[in-house]
């Protein structure tokens, strides 16, 4: 169903493009009033929030050859941004995300031994970005934009897994970076706020994961990926306020 609402946004989106331009060129007087609430321009500001939740509950579930008993998975996510604008077109930023996640689960095993997990995760990380802006609507509702991003953050997890009264912990910590370009396309909605939805269009990710187990094992894990996909169902939703300073 996920992909289906992003593919309803996309075309909302689309859809108030070609229904928004004629009617603000119908009257001149309209046009400019939306104009300068509109016009990006050196000296703007602007900030922004996004964030999600999420909670999932299972009951007898049966994957491959472990049965899940009872299953409650919740978490949730915040994003603040904001930038400035150094020419009309152009613009620079900063990040700062923040992640939850806890779960808790009973398996059962193809030989009927129960395992009950516990796990605790959260993350938070920062990044920079540059920004340009491309107007397509006389009116200046509408502009494309791409962003080149660049990130970093650290994840810490907590796990806990108990089979025949043994328990057994993990303690992991993972350092994430990435670069990335996002292009996408700008709505203003009323005066100062607009919506934002971009796709992914490149990345390349560095990760550097290390594990303890009962503090006495460890292991660490480095990987890099490049990713040059173009998911158009894997869409990036963002609202901002705009401001002159």
């Amino acid at each position: 169903m996920l992909y289906l609402k992003n593919i309803f946004l996309l075309l909302l989106v689309i859809h108030l493009y070609f229904t928004s331009v004629p009617i603000y060129a119908q009257s001149n007087s309209d046009h400019k009033n939306f104009y300068k609430f509109t016009n990006l321009q050196k000296g703007l500001a602007f900030i922004g929030l996004t964030g999600g939740a999420s909670t999932r509950t299972s009951v007898n579930e049966d994957i491959l050859i472990l049965k899940i008993i009872d299953k409650q998975k919740d978490g949730y996510n915040i994003q603040l941004n904001g930038g400035y604008f150094l020419s009309k077109s152009f613009a620079v930023g900063g990040i700062i995300k923040y992640d939850w996640a806890k779960l808790n689960q009973v398996l059962e095993n193809s030989e009927g031994a129960i395992t009950y997990v516990k796990e605790a995760k959260t993350s938070l990380g920062g990044g920079v970005f540059m920004k340009n802006y491309l107007p397509i609507a006389p009116n200046g509702r509408f502009n494309l934009f791409n962003v080149v991003g660049l990130g970093m953050n650290v994840e810490n997890k907590v796990s806990e897994q108990t089979t025949d009264d043994i328990l057994t912990r993990y303690y992991t910590t993972t350092n994430n970076y990435s670069i990335g370009i996002t292009p996408g396309i700008q709505v203003f909605i009323i005066k100062g706020f607009a919506t934002e939805v971009g796709v992914n269009l490149a990345g390349l990710t560095h990760s550097n994961k290390k594990t303890t187990v009962n503090q006495i094992e460890s292991s660490t894990v480095k990987s890099s990926d490049l990713d040059l996909k173009l998911n158009i169902l894997s869409l990036n939703i963002s609202f901002y306020y705009f401001f002159k300073t």
